[in-house]
């Protein structure tokens, strides 16, 4: 086994289908970049979290690089996953949110990231959608909501992803999930 250097790691790590990259969220500094300028960062009391990635090489791990400034905001962004067709789906507090946290994704095309967006209605919603978790061919979205309204606020939903238009979100409280690895 190889160790990555995590260095102040938020435990939110994923692996690729393929198995050679590792994309992880971090309060590392980002190289070459300043502190944000007083009343320049969003109106949050969480720490700029951004996603970074290590890949796989012939040599063995990569040194983590961020992913970027298409993809990073000034805000917190978490929980990232990648789906096989290269979209990573993550959840951000960044600025024009419709809520606490939502759900935005951004696509991998020639290598390139494109802007992210916000998944919108009614996956986004005005409360706090954390920890996505899209199935590898993008036809199922398992997220975190506190839309949910029961006695514990960390409730689960999933939708359907279909390609025309997102399922309604259906809560997984009280529902048996069994997880096959």
């Amino acid at each position: 086994p190889v160790v990555i250097e995590w260095s102040a790691a938020v435990p939110d790590v994923f692996v690729s289908a393929d198995g050679r990259e590792v994309y992880f969220c971090s309060e590392r500094p980002i190289p070459g970049a300043s502190a944000p300028s007083p009343g320049t960062a969003a109106p949050t009391t969480s720490p700029r979290v951004n996603i970074w990635v290590a890949t796989r090489t012939a040599a063995g791990w990569s040194e983590p690089s961020w992913i970027g400034p298409i993809v990073s905001s000034d805000a917190a962004d978490y929980y990232p996953t990648l789906t096989r067709a290269g979209t990573l789906y993550f959840s951000s507090n960044r600025r024009g949110g419709l809520g606490e946290n939502d759900i935005y994704r951004a696509r991998r095309v020639d290598s390139r990231w494109s802007a992210p967006e916000n998944l919108g209605p009614p996956i986004s919603t005005p409360f706090r959608e954390y920890d996505p978790f899209i199935a590898p061919d993008e036809t199922l979205e398992v997220v975190g909501s506190g839309a949910v309204p029961v006695v514990d606020p960390s409730g689960i939903e999933y939708s359907s992803m279909d390609a025309a238009k997102l399922g309604e979100p259906v809560s997984l409280i009280g529902v048996k999930l069994h997880v096959i690895v």
